[in-house]
């Protein structure tokens, strides 16, 4: 039984960050739940794994590109 354990825990905890990260989980939370000494050992294992966190975060991007507060910033900096 103690075999299957750390065979089946490190499993989790990629697949169940993978996942936390593509639901938009905080970083900083799944870096202390995974026990990681800092935020930057999360990033570095975690944050290039999945085209679907790749998505989302571009998703981001453009909607904020496309808010309102994006064109205001713009058309601010353009009358400087």
């Amino acid at each position: 039984m103690a075999l299957l354990k750390l065979i089946v825990c490190p499993t989790f905890n990629f697949l169940g960050s993978t996942f936390e990260l593509e639901a938009e989980a905080d970083l900083l939370y799944i870096s202390k739940r995974l026990g990681h000494g800092s935020i930057q050992t999360t990033a570095d294992t975690y944050l290039d794994i999945t085209p679907q966190y790749e998505c989302n975060e571009l998703s981001k991007v453009t909607n904020h590109l496309n808010s309102d507060v994006a064109r205001i910033r713009h058309d601010n900096d353009l009358t400087k």
